[in-house]
This record gives structure tokens, C-alpha cells and sequence, in this order.
């Protein structure tokens, strides 16, 4: 939606497209190309300088962040193992909902 419009010779330079978010489980959520906004792209581009950055990202170790990560505790001192049950997937049944 955000980098198509930009691609010289696309033909979708310069329009506005909206998008589709489809999860596994066939639920479907509707993106307007509004939600392509100034705010967006700033949080973009944000994102883009600090990945590229040498200094190394700000490590924030918590349940929800540490079970999507193949580290075991052996290799990373600063996980936290959560108490949530694990299914068969290997991923936590009941995930924390956060409100962002």
C-alpha cells in the first residue's frame, strides 16, 4: 500500500490503494489507503533508521515478547518464560490481548 504508489513505471505510481489484512484463520480486516498517512510514514521511516542503525535496539524482555522467540534461556539471560500453556504449534493457546 505505502511503497507500491512510490516505484517509477508501476502501475500504481502515484495512486492511493487500499489494502486487506488476511489472518490464517480467514478473518479479514479492510485498510483504507487513508490509514497511509503522515503518521504512518513517520512511524516507518522510524523504524527503518533504527534498523539500520549500529546502535543495537532497546531490549525489552516480557512474556509476550520472549514467546515468539526460539531462544531458550540458555542462550538469552534476559528471557522471560511465561505461564501460559503451550499447544501443539508450539506457540502460547490463551495469548495475551494488548491494546495498542
Amino acid at each position: 500500500m505505502y511503497a507500491l504508489p512510490l516505484v517509477a513505471d508501476s502501475p500504481w505510481e502515484g495512486e492511493s490503494l487500499d489494502g486487506r489484512l488476511v489472518y490464517k484463520d480467514g478473518t479479514e480486516k479492510y485498510i483504507p489507503a487513508s490509514a497511509v498517512d503522515s503518521d504512518f510514514r513517520e512511524g516507518l521511516h522510524d523504524l527503518m533508521r533504527r534498523v539500520v542503525s549500529d546502535k543495537p535496539a532497546r531490549r525489552v524482555p516480557s512474556p509476550p515478547e520472549c514467546n515468539w522467540c526460539d531462544l531458550t534461556g540458555l542462550d538469552c539471560s534476559e528471557r522471560v518464560d511465561s505461564d501460559l500453556p503451550i499447544d501443539n504449534n508450539g506457540s502460547a493457546a490463551d495469548k495475551l490481548l494488548l491494546d495498542f
